[in-house]
């Protein structure tokens, strides 16, 4: 691959590599930096086109401890980061693409399978020189752009049908567009709008309807309160004796005691302070005091929380000098010259710096970002495919003598095949048979249900101890290995409970 990509650009023609923007672009990158370094290729731009080229690089520079072998030991030993790229161009658009120096170039863009993005763009534009050249790093899918390239690059060139590929880009609106675009825009600020103020109108009477039942509620509680005292007093100039009156009492030696007149009309304080009068259960208001009251606690510390004393004169004399300063800037004025032509001159130098503050315009907001109105537009161009193509596997996939050896190496019981062509499928099947004799390969449907759990005859069972002490044991590679006869019995454990155990045959059984 790399040998056609130098014959390409050495006959001054550029290379398209489509590839998508991770992934294996990273080894790609990598192997053609490092190419270029060795060869000493400045001459031939490398560039990588995708919207985020930027951050792909970037993501890979700050994670080199997911990277090769290689690329973490580079790092550690000579604090190289392999992808601080010297001959490397980041681009993100064709149009930065396009402001290159003119010459031969590289191009890694996305996507892969040629159907959009700057690969598609490029590929129009490229395609129909024969000094170009398109490399397919993958196998690419089927009814693709990039599947159809590399079938029809397998025919002549003069057997080739032109390709027509359908290109889309935005243009700015114009004329008749633009007008309606810029209606529809004016017709949807003009709704929100009136949803806001159909809103702000709704909060506007929910906050009206709930001032107004504040209100209400507070005229009923002051009539309640008030009835409540009639009917005391009334009860307290009858019998002056009972429940009603004993509570008219402590309602008006509450009162006396909180210093609250009674108000008649729509006064509320005093049923507000009734209700206040214990916050907390227990809590006893002192005796001429206007409301309940706790205990003010002045809290002087000796030193601060890092442990640093407080020297309390340090604010004492701060406190000072700020008043101070503050008399002084009150005494200026009347330590003035006095007089009518000292007050006219006053006078003028406050409007001249009012009319000066006055002419400073206040820090204007940055202007809005403008909308450029654009639409959508696709057009069909017809392709004739003079470039060479190149096509070569860099999907990392292993091939079908990888897969061969490493199951023979596992040496597996079982084999299940999954996922796969069905020539390629039945073609392992066929070699795992084959090479692995004995060992159950199995060949799933799509669907198909495969039970692959596994049974054996083995048992777990205790020795007796006078089987153990029978058996002659010899040391084999650090492990005693010994042959043993028995018969399977029940026998009680720690616990009470039976378990099998592996007895010392008796003469009888032996015989």
């Amino acid at each position: 691959m790399v040998e056609a990509i130098l014959r390409a650009v050495r006959q001054d023609g550029n290379v398209l590599i489509p590839m998508d923007p991770a992934g294996r672009v990273l080894e790609l990158l990598l192997m053609l930096e490092d190419r270029w370094a060795q060869k000493q290729l400045g001459a031939y731009q490398l560039v990588l086109l995708t919207t985020v080229a930027y951050n792909t690089l970037e993501f890979a520079r700050s994670h080199l401890e997911w990277m090769g072998e290689n690329v973490g030991r580079s790092f550690d030993r000579d604090r190289h980061n392999a992808f601080n790229t010297r001959y490397l161009t980041l681009c993100h658009s064709t149009e930065e693409l396009h402001a290159l120096r003119p010459g031969p170039k590289v191009v890694l863009a996305s996507f892969g399978s040629l159907e959009a993005g700057p690969s598609r763009h490029l590929f129009t534009q490229w395609a129909s020189d024969p000094r170009n050249l398109v490399v397919l790093t993958d196998r690419t899918q089927p009814g693709s752009l990039a599947r159809e390239v590399r079938d029809l690059s397998r025919r002549p060139p003069g057997a080739r049908e032109p390709l027509q590929v359908a290109v889309s880009h935005r243009v700015p609106l114009e004329g008749g567009e633009l007008r309606a675009w810029k209606e529809a825009k004016a017709a949807a600020r003009a709704r929100v709008v009136a949803e806001m103020e159909a809103e702000t109108r709704a909060e506007q009477a929910a906050a009206d309807a709930a001032d107004k039942g504040a209100a209400a509620q507070g005229m009923d509680i002051d009539g309640v309160g008030g009835d409540d005292d009639s009917s005391g007093d009334n009860n307290g100039s009858g019998d002056g004796s009972g429940v009603e009156g004993a509570a008219a009492a402590t309602a008006a030696a509450t009162d006396s005691l909180l210093g609250v007149a009674q108000v008649s009309g729509a006064g509320t304080r005093a049923a507000e302070l009734r209700r206040r009068q214990c916050l907390v259960d227990g809590f006893q208001p002192p005796s001429g005091a206007a409301a309940p009251m706790f205990d003010n606690e002045l809290w002087e510390p000796d030193m601060t929380d890092f442990g640093e004393a407080i020297d309390a004169e340090v604010f004492g004399r701060a406190m000072q000098e700020a008043n101070a300063v503050a008399q002084a800037s009150l005494d200026a004025p009347i330590a003035a010259p006095e007089g009518a032509a000292a007050a006219a001159a006053a006078a003028n130098a406050a409007a001249a710096s009012a009319a000066a503050v006055g002419d400073i315009p206040p820090p204007t907001p940055p202007p809005p970002r403008k909308e450029t109105p654009s639409k959508v537009v696709t057009e069909v161009r017809e392709v004739h495919l003079r470039a060479a193509v190149h096509a070569c596997d860099y999907e990392g996939r292993a091939d079908g003598r990888s897969v061969r050896t490493l199951v023979a190496h596992v040496e597996p019981r079982r084999v299940i095949l999954v996922h796969g062509t069905s020539s390629d499928t039945t073609a392992l099947a066929e070699h795992l048979r084959t090479s692995l004799p004995g060992v159950t390969v199995d060949v799933p449907a799509a669907g198909q249900a495969v039970d692959c759990t596994s049974h054996t005859a083995m048992y777990r069972l205790q020795l007796s101890q006078d089987l153990l002490s029978r058996t002659r044991l010899r040391d084999v590679a650090g492990y005693q290995v010994g042959w043993v006869d028995g018969i399977v019995g029940l026998a009680l454990d720690g616990e009470g409970n039976e378990v099998p155990v592996l007895l010392a045959p008796t003469p009888a059984a032996l015989g």
